[in-house]
């Protein structure tokens, strides 16, 4: 049976290859849940970010734009079709 061995140099300047050619990136993205939609106005909670008159991202790729802002919940008016 062939016996197999690997020096610790070899293992080491692997890891050191590996360690230098790594990147990372990193990005953040705030998700919030729509609580109610309807009549135009969506109710959105967990975006504790959000600013008044930001556009908004909505499933489906519709917009709208944060108008009242409240500690639990945002209220954004839907620019588009929204229960579609």
């Amino acid at each position: 049976m062939a016996e197999l061995t690997i020096s610790s140099e070899e293992i080491r300047s692997a890891i050191e290859n590996y360690v230098t050619s790594f990147s990372t990136t990193t990005s953040r993205e705030e998700v919030g849940t729509v609580i109610y939609a309807g009549d135009g106005i969506a109710r959105v909670e967990g975006l504790p970010a959000a600013m008044t008159n930001e556009l908004r991202d909505f499933p489906g790729g519709v917009l709208g734009v944060a108008l009242n802002l409240d500690v639990r919940e945002i209220g954004a008016v839907i620019l588009g079709n929204f229960g579609a």
